[in-house]
């Protein structure tokens, strides 16, 4: 799973990665939730032995590498603003895992 948080609005959304076959399959992530639901929806995923850790703190997702033993995400997790164009801003990848 993949939490996705808007500090901004204050909203969350939860990115499903099905790891149990051969082929990349992504659901859900589209329902969004107030920020204040996030612990509760976590508790509801990882059920009641828990077992849901936190694994990274991410500001982005780059993609996916497929290797032979399947696929792996990989992640930002140090950048720096470099610019802006307009209203968006321009980054640069210090870190990834």
């Amino acid at each position: 799973y993949v939490l996705g948080i808007d500090k901004i609005d204050q909203e969350c959304s939860i990115l499903r990665i099905n790891t149990g076959t051969n082929d990349l399959e992504l659901s859900d992530g589209e329902e969004i939730f107030p920020l204040r639901e996030k612990d509760a929806r976590l508790r509801a995923i990882a059920g009641p032995e828990g077992g849901l850790p936190e694994i990274a703190t991410a500001s982005g997702i780059v993609g996916f590498v497929r290797f032979l033993q399947g696929y792996y995400l990989i992640l930002i997790t140090r950048h720096r603003k470099l610019g802006q164009i307009g209203h968006h801003y321009v980054s640069c990848i210090e870190g990834t895992f």
